[in-house]
């Protein structure tokens, strides 16, 4: 009983050792931002979003470390892409990822899509085109693909996409919504990525 009681005390050390630790490491105005001081911290959805913008180069180049990141993260912690829209322009790249998700192609479609824009420096701006591309490295039909990028459907989670981004007080891409409560910006946090999640989500 004793040996079993002093190795509790012993794991219950080292847990508050660590968080310490990560307490100092992570800063708040620094790596994340508390934009709903309302929410508590303790019991917070183990809910991730993602906010990105096709057209952003910072997005594109965080998405390695984003896609390492949920290959090993977590099965208790969902996760979830939000294109943000903070100018018109962005809106037919919001489009191009519902219509993508709703068609099921996603997979074949979102990393393909940065690539082309960013690697091959290809013009995807205008829905047509955007559309012909999709159809391209997807193999469905453009017509199909454009008709679900004008759905009411996509307008809808577009306007979502809106009113979630100013409830959090989003200003720029990409970010880290975590536990509905902080905004993590990735560019301060590199490869770090899953420990503040961790941290902010075990706080």
């Amino acid at each position: 009983m004793k040996r079993f009681t002093a190795l509790l005390a012993s794991l219950t050390l080292a847990l508050f050792s660590s968080l310490a630790s990560a307490q100092a490491k992570f800063q708040e105005h620094k790596h994340y931002e508390d934009v709903a001081p309302q929410i508590s911290a303790k019991g917070l959805p183990k809910f991730v979003a993602g906010f990105f913008w096709y057209g952003c180069g910072h997005c594109y180049a965080f998405e390695p470390t984003l896609e390492s990141w949920l290959e090993h993260k977590p099965a208790d912690i969902a996760f979830s892409r939000i294109p943000a829209v903070l100018g018109r322009n962005w809106i037919p790249h919001a489009q191009a990822f519902y219509a993508t998700e709703q068609l099921g192609i996603s997979d074949k479609t979102h990393q393909a899509l940065f690539d082309a824009i960013h690697k091959d420096r290809k013009k995807l701006f205008a829905p047509t085109d955007i559309a012909e591309f999709l159809a391209e490295v997807s193999g469905e039909d453009a017509a199909k693909i454009l008709m679900h990028m004008n759905a009411q459907d996509t307008h809808k989670a577009i306007a979502d996409s809106i009113d979630t981004a100013q409830k959090y007080r989003l200003r720029g891409v990409p970010s880290i919504l975590v536990g509905g409560k902080y905004l993590v910006d990735p560019g301060a946090v590199g490869q770090e990525l899953g420990a503040v999640i961790d941290f902010l989500l075990n706080q």
